[in-house]
């Protein structure tokens, strides 16, 4: 009988070199276009309004159409992965994503422009998770998290880019400028991801007849790796599944600690919605000229990126609990300065950035520590259905902020109100601890999580 190889052990022996970094650059570019793409409605947003004569909270149904199918994306797409493997799911959604937005120019009125964003929304809410399976399944256990959180900025500077994109093409090209530069440029994305972008070595170790393809793609990752003919290759890690993955989620005591970290993100990204959908408007109603605001507003975004990468440094040190909870009570406290500090661009600026730091980085750190407190064979579905819930029940922040621009609520409240669920996260994460932690004891075994609750 020949050599038999476990692929997961086979990745996490080796350094980081070339291949890995070519697929975190693939994905912080997937990451990068999703944020432009994803935010792009807010940034032309006053544009759109005055082009089509519309009141300040009148998008909010666009806006709530867009998270929705985002988060249904997200719930829909693992399994179609898990079937039919992560790079061709991904190319194919990139494609999909790419064709819905340039059709967004053609919209002449709100129902096209909502239905259009719903349909575009099934295809970004899955790019992040797929990016985060996808490098976490190539990437060394010694730098995992960090070549993670490398890919996941592409997101926030994406987003932040989207600002200052937004100030140079609307003005010229109108509110659907934006959307060309957020379709055509993904499809020569897809084309490169077509050429570069390995299947899931861990995927194909799954299924036979892959032996020749899973040893070409560990080549390219490690040029020096060399297999006998006869090798058999395994994932010894996901041979023990039973039950659906998404029961495993309920089952062995995981209950409480499932439903309480869904509720953590769905806070987390109830804000990041309101401020993502509503940030621009909301300074541009201060008085600022539009330019000015928009660049104001992708504050948010630059302080975000800084904040997933300290965030996992720390997390690392610190544990993620403790992390988690001082960013929502900063962030909080932020979040509600916003709207008292006043018109002034550079009080605003750096107030908005610090907001953003805390939101964003608490929404990458959230997914990092989810994956410790699931074991492998349920890890991703442990993610992606939480960030999938979250984004359902998150729907109402666009909503509420459309509601209260309606209202005319003045800018102060508006953003007391917006920091009461990060806040509130902050309690659920001290919660959560105590969870993790009573059940790690009562176990005597670790969730993965253990190395990073603090003493």
């Amino acid at each position: 009988m020949g050599e038999v190889v476990d692929v997961a052990h086979i990745i996490d022996e080796q350094k980081t070199g070339l291949g890995h970094i070519r697929i975190v650059i693939l994905c912080f570019l997937m990451l990068y276009l999703d944020g432009i793409d994803n935010l792009g409605l807010a940034y032309v947003a006053p544009a759109l309004g005055q082009a089509w004569h519309l009141s300040r909270g009148a998008l909010g149904p666009v806006f709530t159409a867009g998270v929705t199918g985002v988060a249904i994306g997200a719930l829909v797409t693992g399994p179609l992965a898990d079937r039919y493997g992560r790079k061709s799911t991904t190319i194919i959604t990139v494609v999909y994503f790419a064709l819905l937005t340039l059709l967004v120019t053609q919209a002449s009125n709100l129902t096209e422009l909502m239905v259009l964003r719903f349909l575009a929304g099934l295809g970004l809410g899955s790019l992040v998770p797929m990016a985060v399976v996808i490098v976490s399944e190539f990437a060394p256990r010694a730098t995992r998290a960090r070549l993670v959180t490398l890919a996941s900025c592409g997101y926030a500077i994406g987003a932040a880019s989207g600002g200052l994109i937004a100030a140079q093409v609307v003005p010229t090209y109108g509110w659907q400028g934006m959307f060309y530069v957020g379709g055509l440029v993904p499809l020569a994305l897809a084309a490169a991801m077509y050429v570069w972008l390995p299947e899931s070595v861990r995927l194909l170790a799954l299924r036979p007849g892959n032996r020749e393809r899973i040893a070409r793609t560990l080549a390219t990752i490690n040029p020096q790796l060399r297999f006998p003919d006869d090798v058999t290759f395994t994932l010894a890690q996901e041979q023990t599944e039973q039950a659906p993955r998404v029961i495993q989620l309920f089952t062995d005591g995981r209950v409480a600690i499932t439903l309480l970290l869904w509720f953590i993100i769905f806070l987390n990204t109830t804000v990041l919605n309101l401020l993502n959908n509503w940030l621009p408007t909301l300074v541009n109603s201060t008085g600022l000229p539009q330019t000015v605001a928009l660049r104001v507003a992708s504050s948010l975004q630059f302080g975000g990126v800084v904040g997933v990468i300290t965030m996992g440094m720390l997390a690392d040190r610190f544990g993620f609990f403790r992390v988690l909870a001082i960013a929502s009570f900063v962030g909080a406290t932020f979040v509600g300065l916003i709207g008292s500090v006043g018109a002034t661009a550079t009080v605003l600026a750096p107030t908005i950035a610090i907001a953003g730091f805390c939101n964003i980085g608490c929404q990458i750190t959230n997914a990092a520590m989810a994956a410790t407190l699931y074991p492998t064979d349920i890890r991703s579905t442990g993610v992606n259905w939480a960030h999938g819930v979250a984004r359902i029940l998150s729907t109402v922040g666009p909503l509420l902020g459309g509601l209260l621009l309606e209202y005319e609520w003045p800018l102060q409240k508006i953003f007391l109100l917006f920091a009461a669920p990060m806040l509130t996260a902050c309690g659920g994460i001290l919660v959560l601890q105590s969870l993790v932690q009573a059940r790690n004891k009562t176990r005597g075994t670790s969730l993965g999580a253990r190395q990073n609750v603090p003493a």
